[in-house]
């Protein structure tokens, strides 16, 4: 409703919503705050946010990029709640009633997700579109006009143990980051976005009597001279950085790994606790035997 009413009777979504329009998407923060408590979010243990995220950054004064690793869609609900960022979004997710509003109304960066292994690809349109991406991302880092960008840099969600390999579009501005580490502590069901059946997914986070879920805010990362001048190594420096948050190793698989596994049959068990793998795959040496998703 936020969405609607900010961007009603605004035609141009390539401009910047004015401060009193957008101070009507910002306001939705505490209605985003009584979905969570819905999902079964009581309480949120926040560690950091005060220190770390300065009256300057929320105001969008201080160029800074929001990254963040993805582990569920509830992830957006917290860097809205937290931060009232503009953000990066598949066009499929915009196109989705009242969301796809929300999403209007925050102005993010809309992108066609299409990587190197899914069906259609070639290297071709795989670079054109990463490089339109990445310009799109830079220069809504730079302007002023909009509120400071959240990314995750993973470009995909994983178990919240394993930090995969850094997509290289939130860093070849060059802008300071300010890194975010989100756990979901977990006794049965870990909440992670990594089934195929998002809505089987989602009742079983529902059936759960309550969710729990840690924020982190590291001190802000400000990039070495080398780093502004290769995003490469500023993105895998950043992703050790939440590597060593979580205690997991950095790994060098990233979306398109996901998408030429999955070709070959390889999934999440029903309950989100074993990876399987198709028998030729494991007498091969793909995978031996099924692990902890």
């Amino acid at each position: 409703m936020h969405g609607f009413a900010a961007t009603l009777f605004f035609d141009d979504m390539n401009l910047p919503l004015p401060a009193h329009r957008r101070a009507i998407v910002t306001s939705s923060r505490h209605y985003v705050r009584i979905i969570l408590l819905l999902l079964g979010y009581s309480t949120l243990d926040v560690r950091g946010y005060r220190e770390n995220c300065t009256r300057d950054m929320h105001k969008g004064q201080k160029r800074i990029v929001y990254v963040f690793n993805h582990v569920s869609f509830v992830d957006s609900m917290l860097m809205l709640y937290f931060f009232q960022p503009c953000g990066v979004t598949k066009k499929s997710i915009a196109r989705i009633p009242i969301l796809g509003t929300a999403i209007r109304g925050f102005q993010n960066v809309l992108v066609e997700r299409v990587e190197a292994g899914s069906e259609g690809a070639n290297l071709v349109n795989v670079g054109a579109r990463a490089s339109n991406k990445t310009k799109l991302i830079a220069e809504r880092v730079n302007d002023k006009r909009y509120p400071n960008m959240a990314v995750a840099p993973e470009g995909t969600t994983t178990n919240g143990r394993t930090v995969v390999k850094f997509k290289r579009g939130a860093f070849v501005p060059g802008a300071p980051v300010l890194p975010i580490v989100i756990r979901y502590p977990c006794r049965h069901h870990n909440v992670a976005w990594t089934l195929r059946n998002d809505l089987f997914a989602f009742v079983r986070m529902m059936c759960q009597f309550r969710n729990y879920v840690s924020v982190t805010v590291l001190p802000e990362y400000t990039p070495s001279a080398a780093e502004r001048d290769d995003a490469e190594l500023y993105a895998n420096n950043v992703q050790r950085l939440f590597a060593s948050e979580l205690g997991a190793e950095p790994s060098n698989q990233d979306l398109a790994t996901q998408f030429q596994l999955m070709q070959k049959g390889v999934k999440v068990s029903w309950d989100g606790r074993t990876i399987l793998a198709p028998s030729d795959m494991k007498e091969h040496g793909y995978l031996v035997g099924s692990s902890e998703a």
